[in-house]
């Protein structure tokens, strides 16, 4: 990121998970706990994934889970055009 980008997020979160995948679970971008512990749905998203997953008998660590938006903008707000455009250069697939 750009000073720009750095001095607006507090923290990156990255993917986890095996890279090599046949499914990748993604979300929108982190909320509160993630940008806390730096992982993906490991907040109340998260406790839903697991629940979901298990009633399906599969577990998360078959799974790449990831956000399209890697960092939580401050008070969870939409990212402004500045931002957006940080953002854009982000790609989907990235695993760092």
């Amino acid at each position: 990121y750009s000073s720009a980008a750095s001095d607006v997020y507090k923290r990156q979160v990255p993917g986890s998970g095996p890279k090599n995948s046949d499914v990748i679970l993604i979300g929108e971008a982190p909320g509160a706990d993630e940008d806390i512990y730096g992982k993906p749905f490991c907040g109340r998203g998260g406790k839903l994934l697991d629940k979901i997953l298990l009633n399906n008998n599969l577990s998360r660590k078959n799974f790449y889970v990831t956000n399209i938006v890697k960092c939580r903008p401050p008070n969870n707000r939409k990212p402004i055009k500045v931002e957006s455009k940080q953002l854009e250069t982000l790609s989907l697939f990235s695993y760092e």
